[in-house]
């Protein structure tokens, strides 16, 4: 007897290759996949294919595109350090002549955490409240999820910004 799949674990990812987007779309800077009617914009031009991938809730569009790689000028004279801390998340220096050190910041990624303990054991007191037997709930699931995303996002950021110094 057919059933219906999980709500969670039961989707699967949609993936989309160039021959099934459309044309004029891509010439156009848009991600337009057949039978959808979305419409992505976009800036790359390289696109090989294009993924719907299902998250908590929601579907993220993945897009994988070709880019040649540059390799840097490597002197091994050279030398980076790094300092990893709490409230100066890093430290940068290196013997490079006219290299000014860096100090990345490291309070917005405490207080994103600080926010987050505060909210959950707020959501967390609410629910023992009203059903002992649950230990989640949909806000509590997308407070992790914002998180989660937040804390990527600035070490992505941070990450990127030093590599980038590093290699000029």
């Amino acid at each position: 007897m057919p059933k219906y799949k999980d709500k969670q674990h039961g989707r699967n990812i949609l993936v989309y290759d160039i021959q099934a987007l459309s044309k004029k779309g891509l010439k156009q800077g848009l991600i337009q996949p057949s039978k959808l009617g979305i419409s992505i914009p976009t800036q790359q031009c390289n696109i090989k294919q294009a993924r719907i991938v299902p998250r908590h809730g929601h579907y993220v569009v993945e897009i994988v595109y070709e880019r040649k790689e540059t390799q840097a000028d490597v002197h091994p004279t050279l030398i980076a350090a790094v300092d990893i801390g709490v409230n100066n998340l890093a430290a940068l220096t290196s013997n490079k002549p006219g290299f000014t050190p860096l100090l990345v910041n490291g309070r917005p990624l405490k207080s994103i955490n600080q926010y987050y303990n505060k909210r959950h054991a707020q959501l967390q007191s609410q629910l023992m409240r009203m059903d002992a037997k649950r230990r989640s709930s949909h806000q509590m699931e997308h407070l992790t999820f914002t998180r989660t995303r937040r804390i990527d996002h600035y070490l992505h950021t941070a990450s990127k910004r030093m590599i980038d110094l590093l290699v000029e």
